[in-house]
């Protein structure tokens, strides 16, 4: 009864607020990440695939391997440094944190979603684990669960700016008041406390 909860918060002076930043005609859709999560996008290559028919988009990815491929999409490998991270989050437009649903990923705590929202960079993201309690689906950003549910809100990002601007306000919102660092060091202080005075 006296367990207390506290996911780990994100620097907003670091991933600071996304405003006006535009740099392509083309929206990019972006995914920051490790080599060894860079197997989750093969959950949205489908969706990939059906898109880039349609929108001249450009799937932007930080991070996985220099070999990493996924047949059938066009995308734009970048390399993940610590100096130039913030640099590369900066060009996107949407952030996407795709996922299978298993143990493991129900344990995951979300990084890249608070990474995008910081940011002010509207998230998309599957319906797994800690995604569901960050994410209310079509007011801080998007959850999806099927291939169709990818494509569509996807597609109403990839068409809508100002609804980009409106979900990306909200989502820098939701860290601010729940995620930040200056939130987690009042709460933490709380703790210690509350521990203190039993």
């Amino acid at each position: 009864p006296n367990a207390e909860e506290m996911p780990g918060p994100v620097d907003t002076a670091k991933y600071f607020f996304k405003e006006d930043g535009r740099e392509e005609d083309r929206v990019i859709i972006g995914w920051i990440g490790t080599p060894f999560n860079a197997k989750y996008l093969e959950v949205v290559k489908n969706v990939f695939k059906d898109l880039h028919k349609k929108y001249d988009i450009v799937l932007r990815l930080v991070g996985p391997e220099k070999d990493f491929s996924m047949e059938g999409v066009d995308f734009e490998l970048k390399e993940w440094k610590r100096d130039v991270e913030v640099s590369w989050l900066y060009t996107f437009d949407i952030g996407i944190m795709p996922l299978t649903d298993d143990p493991w990923t129900i344990g995951k705590a979300g990084y890249k979603l608070l990474q995008y929202m910081s940011m002010g960079i509207p998230p998309i993201a599957s319906s797994v684990g800690f995604n569901k309690e960050l994410i209310q689906d079509g007011v801080n950003g998007f959850l999806a669960a099927t291939k169709e549910e990818w494509v569509e809100k996807l597609s109403l990002l990839i068409e809508n700016e100002e609804l980009r601007k409106k979900i990306g306000k909200e989502a820098r919102v939701t860290i601010e008041e729940s995620y930040s660092l200056n939130k987690a060091e009042e709460k933490l202080f709380n703790i210690f406390k509350k521990v203190s005075s039993l």
